[in-house]
């Protein structure tokens, strides 16, 4: 028999066993607790995050008075408006005060530029929302800020390029600084801000901008946006809004070259032995085409179309410009035209009637011709701007670019007396026909308009009259194609025909009339018969049948409410803001608080 020698382990050594294995899974179950810890913080965050940006978007899509709206069905609602300390302005605006500061290379703060700038501010308090596997309730809050605009509003003087002579500046938030001086924080959008934490009546806290980082730039158009109320547009988001701008000079110098084109064939096609043999003589360079030959006379219009494809649920808004003139060859008359398609695009509706994109027309008249040696821009005297409209309550923004004007400098003119009382004056203090000040180039565009030498060494220059803007409607206006054009052009001397011509007559039918003028000189001329029977007496038309009859485009006054001055509109609910989003844990400790900034009105 033999003995089983085998033995079993002490419990010594069981107990050491355990410990070993103790001491070496302890790290790893540490790790293993922190990673599931830390897994857990990110989800959490990550879904505070991801509700912050759907807050942020609806901000952005939303005006302030849909901002306060108290409808709990809405998956975001306001529960109350916040009025902050400051100046209370109406509602729940309020206005604060912030210092500006510049920043050097090196991230030192240098020099406060200008005086205190006093912003606004806009808060909500909106509804509180559980997040994640854990609930975690989240409370929320929204502030709208115009720092950005306020900052963006200052001018002044500073030597930009290290030459020792002082240049016109303008300032602009800084946002390509990597780190923020002591005190100051780096916000999630790049700026640098300094908060002052302020107690509200109610013992709670709110830490709001009292100093922003701003670097100079050369340029001394500085404007508020929301001073033009531009900010009143819905946004400048091309998925909603129409942003129509850079048409005008690149179209006019294509129609140019489009007219000598067709002018040449024709030339050639003429029959007529002496303008076959100047057509010769133009190709081999010989000889020139005289440009007023195309060019004198021609005319532009611009025409809007606004659609509803009920079928598609889709609204169209295209717009073209069509040239005309006609040319005398060989005593023949010739019409020439040309067409362009300059926009169109589709934007879908769930509701008609309802979500109609606004229109931004950056606009410039006709350009004629440029004076290089006098770095003038020649636009036509008249323009033709057509509105073919089928929806409710469009809103067109027919904006001038600021300092976007014919004159690099213009005269102090007296029609009594040419010869002695031209004198230059700066741009910004133009002197309109008449000699009266008061109206500035960002206002008004002015047609060239040559003058008599005054001895001086002035030159041939006369206080140019403002380039007669004709707008129309495509259709008679009800209330189911009624729109409004908005400009920050001058619209105080426009002026509206009432159905009387200038021969008296109760209404436009013959070819030459023109409406009566009640003012001088005015910029906008708000009538069908300038777009139809225009100054020479022909108009713009489609098509021209065997016999020589024009069939002319039907148009149809609109009336002065229908032309507003942007300052004049007193609508804030879509201005320009900068947008700060907070999410705050009411009660979890692992959650951190979220903060996101982003812009309203300039996605």
């Amino acid at each position: 028999m033999t003995r089983n020698r085998n033995k079993g382990f002490s419990i010594i050594e069981v107990v050491i066993a355990i410990a070993v294995l103790t001491l070496l899974l302890t790290p790893i179950l540490k790790q293993l607790a922190l990673t599931m810890s830390t897994n857990r913080k990110a989800k959490e965050q990550q879904y505070a995050n991801e509700n912050a940006e759907y807050v942020l978007q609806y901000v952005q899509t939303s005006s302030l008075d849909e901002l306060a709206s108290t409808d709990a069905t809405q998956d975001i609602y306001c529960v109350e408006k916040i009025i902050s300390d400051g100046d209370v302005i109406g509602g729940n605006e309020a206005k604060h005060s912030c210092e500006v500061y510049l920043i050097d290379e090196s991230g030192n703060l240098v020099e406060a530029p200008f005086s205190p700038i006093e912003y606004s501010t806009y808060e909500y308090t909106l509804n509180s929302v559980e997040l994640g596997s854990r609930k975690t309730e989240y409370a929320r809050e929204v502030v709208l800020d115009d720092i950005s605009n306020r900052v963006r509003a200052q001018e002044g003087q500073a030597d930009l390029d290290g030459d020792g002579t002082l240049e016109d500046c303008s300032y602009r938030i800084s946002y390509d600084n990597a780190t923020a001086p002591d005190g100051y924080e780096l916000t999630n959008e790049g700026s640098i801000v300094h908060y002052a934490e302020v107690e509200l009546d109610d013992g709670s806290k709110r830490n709001y901008v009292d100093k922003i980082v701003c670097e100079q730039y050369n340029n001394f158009s500085a404007i508020d946006p929301n001073e033009l109320n531009m900010g009143n547009m819905h946004n400048f988001d091309y998925t909603q809004m129409a942003l129509i701008n850079g048409y005008a000079t690149d179209y006019d110098e294509q129609a140019a070259k489009d007219f000598y084109a067709e002018t040449l064939e024709i030339m050639k096609n003429s029959g007529d032995s002496t303008e076959e043999q100047r057509w010769q003589s133009i190709m081999n360079n010989e000889a020139t085409l005289d440009t007023s030959l195309y060019l004198e006379d021609m005319r532009k219009l611009t025409k809007l179309t606004v659609s509803a494809d009920t079928l598609s649920n889709i609204y169209h808004v295209q717009l073209d410009v069509v040239y005309e003139n006609s040319i005398v060859i060989a005593g023949t008359t010739y019409l020439i035209q040309k067409e362009y398609s300059v926009y169109g695009q589709d934007f879908p509706y769930t509701t008609l009637g309802e979500d109609v994109p606004e229109i931004y027309i950056e606009y410039q008249p006709m350009v004629v011709a440029t004076d290089v040696d006098e770095m003038l821009v020649d636009y036509t005297p008249n323009d033709y701007f057509l509105v073919d409209n089928q929806v409710k309550d469009l809103k067109i923004y027919f904006v001038k670019p600021k300092w976007d004007q014919a004159l690099s400098f213009v005269y102090n003119y007296d029609k009594a007396n040419v010869s002695t009382d031209a004198t230059e004056v700066e741009p910004w203090e133009v002197i309109p026909e008449g000699g009266t000040p008061g109206i500035e180039p960002e206002d008004v565009y002015y047609a060239y308009i040559a003058g008599v030498p005054d001895g001086s060494g002035l030159g041939e220059r006369n206080s140019d009259d403002k380039v007669r803007i004709n707008i129309s409607s495509a259709n008679e206006i009800t209330a189911d194609n009624k729109f409004t054009v908005y400009t920050n052009l001058i619209v105080e001397d426009s002026v509206n025909h009432n159905g009387i011509d200038a021969n008296g007559n109760g209404s436009l039918g013959d070819i030459g009339d023109t409406p009566a003028v009640t003012s001088a000189n005015p910029q906008f001329v708000l009538n069908s018969a300038s777009a139809i029977y225009a100054d020479t007496g022909s108009g713009f038309f489609h098509t021209e049948n065997e016999s020589g009859t024009a069939t002319y485009i039907t148009a149809y006054d609109i009336s002065p409410n229908q032309l507003i001055s942007m300052a004049d509109e007193e609508s804030t609910g879509n201005r320009l803001y900068t947008i700060t989003v907070t999410l705050s844990p009411t009660s979890d400790k692992i959650a951190n608080t979220v903060v996101l900034t982003g812009a309203k009105g300039a996605n």
